[in-house]
């Protein structure tokens, strides 16, 4: 079994609502957090928390197109692979993501 198997077994489960709704929680604890420039790497066609993105510049990226023109969330799209990408040295506040790990091309010649 690999590691996408195991992944997507676990998303189909039961506590996968309650495991965002924790998620969510703890994003909201950490509000403050949110400001300056945060990005979103692998955003997808919405941002998966609901913390309110006032007080920061939002970036989102995603490898697709399609669903980052669908996101109206962030103030700024990147059509990118995050995998790939190079950021300068304190160039960002923050860097969230969910659901972004399986497609990593490193982890999937190492794990799956």
């Amino acid at each position: 079994m690999n590691l996408r198997t195991v992944y997507r077994m676990a998303k189909s489960g039961e506590y996968w609502e309650q495991a965002l709704s924790l998620i969510d929680a703890f994003f909201h604890s950490k509000a403050d957090l949110f400001t300056g420039t945060v990005v979103e790497a692998g955003c997808g066609q919405q941002c998966f928390h609901s913390v309110k993105l006032d007080r920061c510049r939002y970036i989102g990226v995603d490898l697709s197109l399609s669903a980052l023109l669908k996101n109206e969330q962030v103030d700024f799209k990147v059509c990118a692979d995050v995998g790939s990408m190079l950021l300068r040295d304190a160039c960002v506040n923050l860097i969230v993501c969910k659901d972004l790990i399986e497609h990593l091309y490193f982890l999937k010649t190492v794990l799956c």
